[in-house]
This record gives structure tokens, C-alpha cells and sequence, in this order.
């Protein structure tokens, strides 16, 4: 076939189009050749730094307690030690087992048998886990897990330099996942032969990053001009990051979304 054979005048564009002709003898397949274009000045998604802060309060659960949630406390600064540290946006908790919650004893968790107790509660990690800071006080002792793993613990001991001193720990983001998060609290009240007070009080503070979720929704595609774009089309952007997870940014997850 001659190459003139091959070319035919669009009648809604007033262009030339070629076509590509593919089959046997006898027979013939047409199909147009396509051109992508993206949409100019786009640069790539900027992530965003989000911070996931988690306090110990009524919320949480405790296995120990009567009701299943936890004792809420209200220690106040006496003398003879006992000054309970505090901690902003955070409370004094413990298993609930009867006690009134904020009585008023002269250190406020009100005199509890020595032994273990579990302090739990679960959050969420928007983006992708990158560290975090925890504080943390305890009367006696406390050992903190983040989903299966171990990143702090303090005590136990009789002396006042648990409760009267905020610990800090710096905790890798390998013990975090995106999304739903637990973190547990075992804490630990020494014998008394007097007045036993217990309880345990911490923040952690969590940060993450993640970008912009419609990166191949709907006309989001276009907006990828840098590369391995532009793409031609939303099922190229997104049969790209299902090919590429992070695509050619290690910072940036998995977006592609129809």
C-alpha cells in the first residue's frame, strides 16, 4: 500500500492524522498514534509534616479496672517528697478499682495495693512515621510499648525520683506504622507500709509526613510535569505508582488512587 493510503483528513480537528497499520494478509488494523500533554508549571507534591500528640487521660482502657476504664487522678504538691510532676495536656491515671477519681487524700490517686497494672489506648499515624519524643513519670515504675516493641521505661522504685521527675526518650520510627497505632503502658506500685499512692502520666508526641492523596485523581495527573511525567493520561500516572510506590521521591508513599 502506498503511503498516501495511510492518511486521512480529521473532520473535527482539520489535522492530518497517520495511522499505524497492524494485521495479516488481507486483513488491516488501524489505530491512532497518541500525544501526551501535561499541564505547564506544575511542580511535584510537597510533603506535609503532621504531628500525632497522645496524653494519658480518661480515655484510656485498663484490664485491672472494674469498668474497664482507667482512674483519673489529681496528685497536688504536698511536702515530705511528694510532688507529682506535670505534664501538659496529660493526667495522673491508674486501674480503676473503686477509688474516687481526684479524692482528696493528701496526693490525690488515693492508697492502692502494690502490684501491676496494663494502661492502654490506641491512635492514628496520618502519614509516615519519622520519630518521636515521649515524657513520661511513674509512682513506682512504668514500661511503655509502642505496638510490639519496647522504647522506654523508668523504675520502679520507692523513691521520689520517678514522680517528681519527667523522663524523657527519643523513640525511632520503626517502632510507629501508618495508620492505627497502640501504645501501652505497664505500670508498677512498690510495697508501702504506709499511705501507697500509684499511678503513671505520659506524653508522646509523634511526627509524620505524607503529600497530597489526589496525585492521579481526576485531573491530578496533569499536574505532574516533572519527571516521570507529564503522563498521557490518569491510567499512566497511576499504572506508574503501582509500579513505583514512591515513585522517583523515596519521602513520598503510594498515592495513586483512581
Amino acid at each position: 500500500m502506498k503511503l498516501p493510503g495511510l492518511l486521512f483528513k480529521s473532520s473535527t480537528r482539520g489535522a492530518w492524522v497517520l495511522l499505524a497499520g497492524i494485521g495479516t494478509a488481507g486483513a488491516l488494523t488501524l489505530a491512532p498514534l497518541a500525544v501526551g500533554v501535561g499541564q505547564a508549571g506544575a511542580t511535584t507534591p510537597t510533603p506535609v509534616t503532621t504531628t500525632t500528640t497522645v496524653v494519658t487521660n480518661g480515655t484510656w482502657t485498663s484490664p485491672q479496672s472494674a469498668t474497664g476504664k482507667v482512674l483519673v487522678e489529681c496528685p497536688v504538691t504536698t511536702t515530705g517528697g511528694y510532688t507529682y510532676v506535670t505534664i501538659t495536656g496529660a493526667t495522673w491515671i491508674w486501674a480503676n478499682k473503686g477509688q474516687a477519681p481526684c479524692q482528696s487524700t493528701p496526693h490525690g490517686p488515693g492508697s492502692v495495693t502494690a502490684g501491676t497494672v496494663t494502661l492502654t489506648t490506641t491512635f492514628t499515624i496520618p502519614g509516615i512515621p519519622q520519630g518521636a519524643t515521649l515524657t513520661l513519670a511513674a509512682d513506682n515504675g512504668a514500661t511503655v510499648r509502642i505496638n510490639t516493641t519496647g522504647v522506654a521505661s523508668v523504675g520502679p522504685s520507692t523513691t521520689a525520683s520517678n514522680f517528681n521527675t519527667k523522663h524523657h526518650t527519643t523513640i525511632a520510627a520503626t517502632a510507629f506504622r501508618q495508620g492505627t497505632n497502640t501504645i501501652t503502658i505497664i505500670g508498677t506500685n512498690e510495697t508501702s507500709s504506709g499511705y501507697n499512692p500509684a499511678g503513671v502520666i505520659a506524653k508522646l508526641t509523634v511526627v509524620s509526613t505524607s503529600t497530597p492523596t489526589n496525585l492521579c485523581k481526576k485531573t491530578g495527573w496533569r499536574d505532574w510535569t516533572t519527571a516521570p511525567g507529564p503522563f498521557q493520561n490518569q491510567g499512566d500516572c497511576v499504572s506508574y505508582f503501582v509500579k513505583n510506590p514512591n515513585g522517583n521521591d523515596p519521602t513520598i508513599p503510594n498515592t495513586a488512587q483512581s
